[in-house]
């Protein structure tokens, strides 16, 4: 009972003033950045779930790019091989085709 006195009392006021709902306007107001606080609380840890991840496989991808380092310098040097045997090959297939003809 007080507090409706209380909020009679100060709409009379708001009336009398010209200001008629601020009281409510203000509570909704306080309301919203409660509810804005939260979901910019809640975006902050998504934000933070996402960074962990986007570490997680950065990670991932530096162990592979280590462990395979070796095996790529080694795959380099063997197609460099593989390329002089090749065309060594196609020179003397070439002489005995020539040969044979």
């Amino acid at each position: 009972e007080q507090e409706q006195g209380v909020s009679k009392k100060l709409s009379d006021v708001e009336k009398k003033r010209g200001v008629s709902g601020f009281a409510q306007t203000e509570e909704q107001l306080q309301k919203i950045s409660q509810q804005k606080a939260e979901v910019d609380t809640i975006k902050g840890k998504t934000l933070e779930e996402i960074s962990q991840v986007v570490e997680e496989i950065n990670t991932k991808i530096k162990e592979n790019k280590n462990r395979l380092a070796p095996q790529i310098k080694n795959l380099r040097s063997l197609r460099t091989r593989f390329g002089e045997v090749e065309a060594e090959y196609l020179e003397k297939k070439t002489a005995y085709d020539n040969i044979k003809a």
